[in-house]
Protein backbone atom coordinates (compact mmCIF):
# COMPACT_ATOMS: atom_id res chain seq x y z
CA UNK A 1 0.00 0.00 0.00
CA UNK A 2 1.78 3.75 -0.92
CA UNK A 3 2.04 6.36 1.44
CA UNK A 4 -0.56 8.27 0.37
CA UNK A 5 -3.62 5.42 0.36
CA UNK A 6 -2.07 5.28 3.90
CA UNK A 7 -2.23 8.53 5.12
CA UNK A 8 -5.95 9.42 3.32
CA UNK A 9 -6.99 6.09 5.74
CA UNK A 10 -5.45 7.50 8.40
CA UNK A 11 -7.09 10.96 8.19
CA UNK A 12 -10.32 9.36 7.69
CA UNK A 13 -10.12 7.53 10.83
CA UNK A 14 -8.71 10.26 12.74
CA UNK A 15 -11.62 12.25 11.40
CA UNK A 16 -14.26 9.28 12.82
CA UNK A 17 -12.51 9.39 15.74
CA UNK A 18 -12.70 12.93 16.40
CA UNK A 19 -16.42 12.96 15.48
CA UNK A 20 -17.14 10.44 18.28
CA UNK A 21 -15.58 11.67 20.48
CA UNK A 22 -16.76 15.14 20.22
CA UNK A 23 -20.19 13.08 20.23
CA UNK A 24 -19.65 11.88 23.42
CA UNK A 25 -17.81 14.18 25.06
CA UNK A 26 -19.43 18.46 26.20
CA UNK A 27 -16.64 19.77 24.85
CA UNK A 28 -16.97 18.33 21.12
CA UNK A 29 -15.87 21.04 19.21
CA UNK A 30 -12.58 20.98 21.19
CA UNK A 31 -12.61 17.18 20.64
CA UNK A 32 -13.48 17.68 17.31
CA UNK A 33 -10.37 20.89 16.57
CA UNK A 34 -7.75 19.03 17.98
CA UNK A 35 -8.70 15.60 15.45
CA UNK A 36 -8.38 18.42 13.15
CA UNK A 37 -5.12 19.49 13.82
CA UNK A 38 -3.56 16.30 14.53
CA UNK A 39 -4.95 15.55 11.17
CA UNK A 40 -3.27 18.68 10.05
CA UNK A 41 0.32 17.72 11.95
CA UNK A 42 0.27 14.04 10.24
CA UNK A 43 -0.09 15.42 6.59
CA UNK A 44 2.85 17.93 7.27
CA UNK A 45 4.86 15.21 8.77
CA UNK A 46 4.18 12.73 5.69
CA UNK A 47 4.89 15.93 3.29
CA UNK A 48 8.67 16.66 4.85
Amino acid sequence: MSILAFTIIAIIVNFVIGIIAGLISKDGHVAIGAAIIADLILVAVYAL
